[in-house]
């Protein structure tokens, strides 16, 4: 076979195999869809097409309630902590503290001083006080650097309304008069509270009733 004539062949078969590629292509072309056809006669593809849709926006409805609710959940717990904070402080019973001491005792004018964390009887000092500690100079109960107190405005003074009390101020001598009526806490440097209701007084001495807790 000649070169020519070979090139002629070989040409041929390339145009050949073109036209049945493209003839396949076609084929396919028609195919495709008609499978797609058949496989879906019944519709159940467009179906579950549709049912896919309807959850897809129940899905972006529910994430849409989620967020209101998530808001209105902040919202709330905002409220509350301000709501609790504006509550007055209480002290559970389980926490109430025990007494540490108490007793009903004569301070005589510039007597002896007493120590408000002494457990020995009438808080005898039983040494020199350099805190918490209680005197009388014939007008007002001295008291020692660091002790607080307040004056409630309702109740008696024990542990619970003491440590809920507020309006704590630091005081370097208290007035008996006002100790008369039970309602005046003292809060001591050592972080005991205490209460103290004068039962009588004059320029001489001071008879008083003394209670702290632990």
């Amino acid at each position: 076979m000649k070169r020519s004539e070979f090139r002629t062949s070989l040409m041929g078969w390339r145009a050949a195999l073109i036209t049945l590629a493209a003839a396949v292509i076609s084929f396919a072309a028609v195919l495709i869809p008609l499978v797609n056809t058949v496989v879906d006669r019944d519709g159940t593809i467009a179906v579950r097409d549709q049912r896919i849709d309807e959850l897809e926006q129940e899905l972006d409805s529910a994430n849409a309630k989620l967020e209101v609710r998530q808001e209105a959940i902040s919202e709330l717990r905002e409220e509350n902590q301000e709501l609790r904070a504006a509550l007055p402080y209480t002290v559970a019973a389980e926490d109430v503290h025990d007494i540490r001491a108490t007793a009903t005792l004569t301070l005589a004018k510039r007597g002896d001083t007493r120590d408000l964390n002494s457990t020995l009887p009438n808080f005898d000092a039983g040494d020199f006080v350099y805190s918490d500690a209680l005197s009388y100079d014939g007008e007002t109960l001295d008291v020692s650097y660091g002790v607080s107190s307040v004056v409630l405005a309702s109740g008696n003074a024990d542990y619970a309304t003491c440590a809920a009390a507020t309006g704590w101020a630091k005081k370097s001598s208290l007035d008996p008069h006002v100790l008369e009526a039970p309602t005046t806490c003292v809060r001591l440097q050592s972080e005991r509270y205490a209460a103290v209701q004068v039962l009588r007084y004059d320029a001489n001495s001071v008879d008083l009733t003394i209670t702290v807790w632990e």
